[in-house]
């Protein structure tokens, strides 16, 4: 919007920024839309009503659960819910891409499998440190500590 509408007076000043604010000035001509001026948004600028919502023609569509990807069609787009928890995100996102639809929120399904290869990784290191501490038991057990000392004894003898 501030492409197409920038603020009163943005030229001037650089901290005022392009985005759009109303007009408020008393003589100001852009309020009252006087002719050579800037345009100011109005209705009659906005998209047809089939185009609406649509994010490079692909309609987003809310999804709360796994069932309601039945009703996607070619044209259409899923939207993650927030409500959705990271292990249902991922199912979706799984079933999803089975069936080459678009998520277009794809931010909570990055998170969930990046908490997934995080769990992944302290559950090997979990392992390796299992397998570790058995190889360390077994070693202590091959040790006989009781040989050394039948030697040493031996030797006084």
């Amino acid at each position: 919007m501030s492409e197409e509408f920038p603020r009163q007076n943005w030229f001037r000043f650089k901290r005022l920024g392009k985005a759009w604010r109303r007009p408020r000035g008393g003589q100001s001509k852009i309020r009252l839309s006087r002719k050579s001026r800037q345009r100011k948004p109005n209705p009659g600028y906005g998209k047809p009503s089939n185009e609406r919502f649509h994010v490079n023609g692909i309609k987003p569509i809310l999804i709360e659960n796994i069932s309601q990807l039945n009703n996607i069609k070619d044209n259409e787009a899923v939207l993650l819910s927030s409500r959705i928890g990271l292990k249902n995100a991922l199912l979706i996102s799984n079933a999803a891409k089975l069936r080459g639809i678009k998520i277009m929120n794809n931010r909570k399904v990055v998170k969930a499998e990046k908490v997934m290869l995080k769990k992944k990784r302290a559950r090997e290191t979990d392992k390796k440190s299992d397998i570790d501490k058995a190889e360390i038991k077994k070693d202590t057990d091959k040790d006989d500590t009781k040989e050394p000392i039948k030697k040493k004894i031996k030797e006084e003898v």
